[in-house]
């Protein structure tokens, strides 16, 4: 299992999430080479490295499935990988994290298109982290064009926001967060029954607490198996969920 690790943030999060970022994943040991940030709202597109880790800029967005989007439209550069781990950039990577996510992953029997972090468990959802294979992204190509936006409005990205809420553990194969409200349509033919193994975290071993940041009541959710943390805005319910002063909707 060749891994590209996918990091998604925006122009708006840009300065305060790509150095740290690197760093944390330079610490946890993952290669810099196979480190991808896609950077959705930009006003131009355009491609960098930074201490070898690729950044793409681009003009549309999937809000956090944006990388998705760009691995999608630019398998070339992603073909020497067998899966993709898609990470937010409102989450922290321990030192400890990719050693254990190679230990998790050796003891589980190949092909495995999708591997949620989040097990399944009472109001637990996968928050679309985890790890997808090339034949898994593929069959969520027309939902991914579907959700792509070229441009946009506050309006037009609050809606999309709330829809990917609704559709939260589809990319990985499993029931969506809410049938009525979700987006549903079927994978395509890849030629074999698509797997997704069970999520790696427990329910019961998250240790989930709110903190206050910069003012803001955050929840901050610690995955003890992974040495990851994921911080939200978007914990109360959807009708809670507010824009940023920029235009931006941290997950």
């Amino acid at each position: 299992m060749n891994i590209a690790f996918l990091l998604s943030t925006t122009k708006s999060y840009y300065d305060q999430t790509v150095n740290r970022i690197i760093k944390e994943a330079q610490d946890s040991a993952i290669p810099s080479s196979d480190l991808f940030i896609v950077s959705s709202q930009e006003d131009s597109n355009n491609c960098l490295s930074l201490n070898n880790a690729k950044i793409f800029k681009v003009t549309y967005t999937g809000i956090h499935l944006t990388p998705l989007i760009h691995v999608l439209e630019n398998f070339n550069i992603y073909e020497n990988y067998t899966h993709f781990c898609l990470l937010h950039s409102t989450s922290t990577i321990g030192s400890t994290f990719y050693t254990k996510l190679k230990n998790i992953l050796s003891k589980l029997q190949p092909p495995i298109d999708a591997i949620p972090f989040n097990s399944s468990g009472l109001g637990i959802h996968t928050k679309d982290m985890g790890i997808l294979s090339h034949d898994q992204l593929k069959s969520l190509k027309n939902y991914l064009k579907a959700i792509k936006l070229e441009e946009y409005t506050s309006d037009s990205l609050l809606q999309l926001k709330k829809q990917l809420i609704y559709d939260e553990n589809l990319i990985f194969g499993l029931q969506a967060t809410v049938s009525n409200l979700s987006t549903n349509f079927e994978f395509i033919n890849c030629g074999r029954k698509l797997v997704t193994a069970n999520g790696i975290e427990n329910p019961s071993n998250l240790i989930i607490e709110d903190i206050e940041f910069k003012g803001e009541i955050l929840r901050r959710t610690y995955y003890p198996s992974l040495d990851f943390y994921k911080y939200q805005r978007t914990f109360k319910g959807l009708r809670d969920i507010s824009m940023d002063s920029n235009g931006s909707i941290p997950k």
